[in-house]
C-alpha cells in the first residue's frame, strides 16, 4: 500500500479538467473555486482520520463480509505483533485460539441466522512471539447508501491486564469463600443492633442450626442471645470507642435451649463519614475447653487439700517428735528423723510450688493487694532468711528503701524469699547477698546480688522456665525444684513489674525486678483487717497459754483430718492450753454452744457444715463475734473469702505453706499481742 493511498482511503482525486494552469487561475469561474476548496477541506479531513486511525491505541480493523483484513492500523500491529502487509488478506480467525475461533464462528452462525447478538464480545489472539492477549471487541457493519452491509469494521481494546486481575480476584474471592464456609471458627457479619447480616457453617452450628440461612431467619438479633447485658454493653462501648474488641467470652443459648461458651473477637467497619456500618468477627466455642478448666480446677482443689493437708500432719508430727516431746532419740534415730523431716520439707515445696505456677499463670490466684511499704517488707524477708543464711555461712545484707506499693505483700515476700534462698544456696561459704531497692522515677527497682558461681548467658532466660535450671543436678545437691523463679516472674507480672537475671560466670548473679509505685489515690487505701504475719523472734521460747493471768486458754480446733487435728491439739496441748476438737462444722458450732473458746483454728473446708457457715453462725451470737480465729486451710483465700471468715482478730495460713515450727511460733506471737493480759505466763 503506498503512502498516497495509505493517508487517502477514501480515494477522492481531483480531475485534470478542475486543475487549469496557474496563471489562469484567477480566471475560474467562482463555482469551481468553491469546488476546489471543498476538495482541499476533504483531502485535510481525509488525512485527519487516516491519522487517528493509524495512531490510535487499539487495534482497529477493516474486514470484508466473510472476515479477511482489508485495513489495519498501527494499533493492530503493536497489539498482536504481525506487521500490515502479514495481516492483510488474511481471514482473522487464522490468528485466533482454537476456543476463541469455535466461539467466533458459532457467533458469526447466529448473526447469519438472522439472531440478535451483542456487538461486543471478547477473545484471545495468538500473537506472532506464540503468546496470547486478550481483547474486548466491538464490531460493526459497513453500510452502502441504500443500507446493504459491505464490509466489517472491528475495534480490539487489550483486556489481558484486567482479565489478570479478575483471575486474581476470582482466586482471592475463592479461597476466602472456601475459608469462610470450612472455618472451625463462627465467622460473622452484623449491624450495629445485632442483626446477622452474613454466617458462616460453623457459626450456625454453635446456635444449633444446620445452616447459616437458618440461623438468620431465627437469630435476628444476636444481641438478645448474650446472657451477660452488662458485659455487653461494655463490649459495644469498647467497638465504639476502640474500633475493636478481643477475647471476650460470653455465654449464648443454642436453639435447643442449651447453652454454650465462646469467645469472640469484633472489629468495627465504618464508612466514609464515620459511621459504624456494621460489625464483623469471629467466634470460638469455649466449652469444651472450660470444661477442661473445670476439671483442671478440681483436680487442683483436690489436690490442695488431699496432699497438703497429710504432708502437714506428717510434717507436724516429725516436728513434735525432733523437739524431743517423747524424749531423746539415739544418734541413728535424730538422723533418720532429720532426713524425714528435710526429705518432707522438699515434698511439700515441691507440691507448693507446683500448686502455684499453675494457678498464678492460669490467673486463678487473685493478688490481695493493699498499700504497703517495701522496706518492711525487704525487711521481713531478710529476717526470714537469716537463719538458713548463717547455716550456709552466707552473710545476708538487706538494704530497706522506703517506698510505698499497691501490691500483695504475702507475695512479695514469697518473691524476695525465692531469689534470697536461690542466692544463699548458690553462694560459697564465706560470701555475701545483698538485697537492695532503688526508685527511678515511678518504679521502684529491688535487686538480689550474690557472689556465687554464675549463670552461662544462654540460660539467663530459660531459667524462667517451668523445670528449668542452669545445672540438671541442682535439683538434687540444692534441693530445689526447677519451679520458683518461674513463679517469682508470674508474681511481678500480675503486679506490672518485670523481672530479669544478669551474669558473670565465676563472679555472681544479680536478680533485678521492677514494680510501680503506689499511685497518688491508693496511698490513702485503709490497712487490711487482718492481722500482718510476724517473722519468728529468734532466742525467745513461748511458754504457758494463759488468759486473764492464770486461766488456760480454751482452744476449739475445726478439721475434718484427724491425723492433723491430732498434731494441732498436741501443739496446744503441751502449752498448756484446753483444747477440743471438731471433726465437721455441725459439731463445732455444737462445741461453741457448750464452751465458748478463746481460740478457734478453722478448716474452711470441712463436712456437713463448712468453715464459712460456723463463722456465719458465731456472728449472730455476741460472745462468739470477736473470737481471734486463725484459718488453717488447704487453699489459699482471696479478699472475698477472708472477709466472710473474719471474726476478731484473725490470721491466715495456707497448710504446708508454713513449716509447723513457724506455725506455731506465730500463733503464739499473736496471741501474746492481742489476749487482754498476755497469752504466755511462766515456762
Amino acid at each position: 500500500m503506498s503512502k498516497g493511498s495509505s493517508r487517502n482511503p477514501v480515494g477522492v482525486t481531483p480531475p485534470e479538467s478542475l486543475r487549469p494552469p496557474g496563471k489562469q487561475e484567477d480566471q475560474l469561474p467562482d463555482e469551481v473555486a468553491e469546488l476546489r476548496r471543498q476538495v482541499a477541506e476533504l483531502r485535510e479531513r481525509a488525512e485527519h482520520l487516516q491519522s487517528l486511525f493509524d495512531d490510535a491505541n487499539d487495534a482497529i480493523m477493516s474486514l470484508t463480509l466473510d472476515g479477511i483484513f482489508t485495513a489495519v492500523n498501527g494499533g493492530a500491529g503493536a497489539l498482536l505483533g504481525w506487521s500490515r502487509e502479514e495481516l492483510l488478506g488474511h481471514h482473522f480467525r487464522d490468528f485466533l485460539t482454537p476456543a476463541s475461533r469455535a466461539f467466533t464462528e458459532e457467533r458469526t452462525r447466529r448473526l447469519q441466522a438472522g439472531e440478535k447478538v451483542s456487538s461486543i464480545y471478547e477473545a484471545d489472539f495468538v500473537c506472532k512471539d506464540g503468546s496470547t492477549v486478550a481483547v474486548e471487541a466491538r464490531s460493526r457493519f459497513v453500510r452502502d447508501r441504500a443500507g446493504h452491509p459491505t464490509g466489517i469494521v472491528a475495534i480490539h481494546r487489550d483486556i489481558t491486564e484486567r482479565k489478570r486481575m479478575e483471575e486474581a480476584l476470582r482466586r482471592a474471592e475463592e479461597q476466602y469463600r472456601s475459608i469462610f464456609e470450612n472455618a472451625l471458627e463462627g465467622i460473622f457479619q452484623t449491624t450495629p443492633d445485632g442483626q446477622i447480616l452474613s454466617a458462616n457453617p460453623a457459626l450456625a452450628r454453635m446456635f444449633g442450626y444446620e445452616s447459616p440461612g437458618e440461623l438468620k431467619a431465627h437469630v435476628t438479633d444476636v444481641s438478645t442471645r448474650y446472657v451477660d447485658a452488662h458485659r455487653r454493653a461494655e463490649v459495644l462501648k469498647m467497638l465504639r470507642e476502640q474500633g475493636t474488641a478481643h477475647g471476650v467470652e460470653f455465654q449464648f443459648d443454642r436453639q435447643d435451649g442449651s447453652t454454650f461458651w465462646a469467645s469472640i473477637g469484633v472489629h468495627t467497619v465504618r464508612d466514609t463519614t464515620g459511621a459504624i456500618r456494621y460489625y464483623e468477627g469471629s467466634m470460638e466455642d469455649m466449652t469444651q475447653r472450660r470444661m477442661a478448666e473445670q476439671i483442671k480446677d478440681e483436680f487442683v482443689s483436690v489436690v490442695s487439700h488431699e496432699l497438703r493437708t497429710p504432708l502437714t500432719s506428717l510434717r507436724g508430727s516429725l516436728g513434735l517428735l525432733a523437739s524431743g516431746m517423747l524424749g531423746p532419740l539415739p544418734d541413728k534415730g535424730q538422723r533418720m528423723l532429720e532426713i524425714a523431716v528435710r526429705n518432707t520439707d522438699r515434698l511439700v515445696r515441691l507440691i507448693n510450688d507446683i500448686l502455684d505456677v499453675e494457678r498464678i499463670q492460669s490467673g486463678k490466684v487473685s493478688m490481695n493487694k493493699t498499700t504497703c511499704d517495701m522496706a518492711d517488707l525487704m525487711t521481713h524477708a531478710g529476717e526470714v532468711m537469716q537463719a538458713m543464711a548463717e547455716k550456709a555461712g552466707v552473710t545476708l545484707t538487706t538494704l530497706p528503701v522506703r517506698a510505698r506499693l499497691w501490691a500483695d505483700p504475702d507475695r512479695l515476700i514469697q518473691t524476695l524469699t525465692n531469689l534470697l534462698s536461690n542466692a544463699i544456696k548458690f553462694s560459697p561459704a564465706g560470701g555475701t547477698v545483698w538485697l537492695l531497692a532503688g526508685r527511678r522515677e515511678e518504679h521502684l527497682f529491688l535487686q538480689v546480688r550474690d557472689q556465687g558461681r554464675g549463670i552461662p548467658a544462654d540460660k539467663l532466660e530459660s531459667i524462667f522456665e517451668r523445670f528449668q535450671q542452669v545445672d540438671v543436678s541442682d535439683s538434687r545437691e540444692k534441693g530445689g525444684t526447677g519451679l520458683g523463679l518461674a513463679i517469682c516472674r508470674s508474681i511481678v507480672q500480675q503486679h506490672r513489674g518485670r523481672i530479669w537475671a544478669e551474669s558473670t560466670l565465676g563472679e555472681g548473679s544479680t536478680f533485678t525486678l521492677t514494680l510501680p509505685l503506689a499511685a497518688e489515690e491508693q496511698a490513702t487505701a485503709p490497712p487490711p483487717r487482718v492481722a500482718p504475719l510476724m517473722p519468728p523472734e529468734s532466742g525467745k521460747s513461748p511458754g504457758r497459754l494463759v488468759r486473764d493471768g492464770q486461766a488456760r486458754l480454751r482452744v476449739l480446733v475445726a478439721e475434718d483430718d484427724r491425723d492433723l487435728a491430732r498434731v494441732l491439739i498436741a501443739m496446744f496441748e503441751r502449752r498448756g492450753a484446753i483444747v477440743s476438737y471438731a471433726q465437721t462444722g455441725t459439731a463445732a458450732i455444737h462445741s461453741c454452744k457448750v464452751a465458748v473458746p478463746d481460740l478457734l483454728i478453722l478448716d474452711p473446708i470441712m463436712p456437713e457444715q463448712n468453715g464459712y457457715a460456723v463463722v456465719d453462725w458465731m456472728r449472730q451470737h455476741q460472745p462468739l463475734r470477736q473470737i481471734p480465729v486463725v484459718v488453717y486451710g488447704a487453699e489459699e483465700q482471696g479478699a472475698a473469702e477472708r472477709q466472710r471468715l473474719t471474726l476478731g482478730p484473725t490470721l491466715f495460713f495456707t497448710k504446708s505453706r508454713i513449716s509447723p515450727e513457724d506455725f506455731e511460733q506465730q500463733v503464739l506471737q499473736w496471741l501474746d499481742r492481742i489476749l487482754p493480759e498476755g497469752g504466755k505466763g511462766d515456762a
